[in-house]
């Protein structure tokens, strides 16, 4: 199997970087195993081979797990008073350590944060 691919389907299949470091410390042969296991789960029509359209759906559902975990993760992170929301203060603060101040005589040096008044 290409090392590459093979790459692939244990980041795709792990949670955490431990559950990852935990795998490359197991024996080949388990390595094998587990991977025939991803493999299968991967192969929809289990015809033995996986094709572009099923290797597509696993990578976009594993995505879709790391997002939106990530999000709630990062979601904490920005709701410095806990309310549920992110105000433009906590926005600001969390992404550039200072709230951006939107003078309406001014132009912002940063092309970025004179996006944000559009």
């Amino acid at each position: 199997m290409d090392l590459s691919i093979q790459n692939m389907y244990v980041d795709s299949d792990f949670s955490t970087m431990e559950e990852a470091d935990e795998f490359a410390k197991l024996s080949p042969d388990e390595q094998q195993r587990r991977l025939k296991a991803i493999i299968k789960k991967i192969d929809l029509d289990s015809d033995g081979f996986l094709t572009e359209a099923e290797l597509s759906v696993w990578i976009q559902q594993s995505f879709k797990h790391y997002i939106v975990e990530d999000a709630k993760q990062q979601f904490g992170e920005y709701d410095k008073d806990g309310d549920g929301y992110i105000s433009w203060e906590e926005y600001n603060m969390q992404m550039y350590d200072r709230v951006i101040d939107f003078d309406e005589d001014s132009t912002l040096e940063d092309a970025e944060e004179e996006s944000f008044r559009q």
